[in-house]
């Protein structure tokens, strides 16, 4: 993107853009941070603190849902990574235009494909082949 000003054009080459009161504006998933990220995973698990997920309770069997490598990562890293799963996969619809670096509670909401957060994998399976009737 080119920015004319005055005298000189600006070129800015990544996603983030400089507001008029001095915050900083990222339309990347790239740029989500660790804030934003809290207030994904809060939204997915329903929450409404961060200190109520555990590791081993809920962030590793849904690292194994989304099929993604976090056993050597801490919770803060992890939460990150998995963050920028359920936004890829679309568990976890952002509002467009929404700021990555600083994502409030109203651009963030559940989708309707979302598995739960309780479920696994296996009992969802089991539940659709028992309904299915057998010929």
């Amino acid at each position: 993107m080119i920015i004319f000003t005055e005298k000189y054009p600006l070129l800015i080459i990544d996603a983030a853009v400089e507001e008029d009161d001095g915050e900083s504006v990222s339309l990347d998933l790239n740029d989500l941070n660790f804030n934003s990220s809290k207030v994904v995973m809060m939204t997915y698990f329903q929450v409404s603190s961060i200190r109520e997920l555990g590791v081993k309770k809920h962030l590793l069997p849904l690292g194994k849902e989304l099929c993604t490598k976090c056993r050597s990562f801490g919770k803060y890293e992890i939460i990150v990574k998995l963050s920028k799963m359920l936004i890829e996969k679309s568990y976890v619809i952002v509002t467009q235009g929404s700021n990555f670096l600083n994502l409030k509670r109203d651009d963030v909401m559940l989708s309707v494909i979302a598995p739960s957060p309780t479920s696994s994998c296996s009992s969802d399976v089991g539940e659709i082949l028992s309904d299915v009737d057998t010929v």
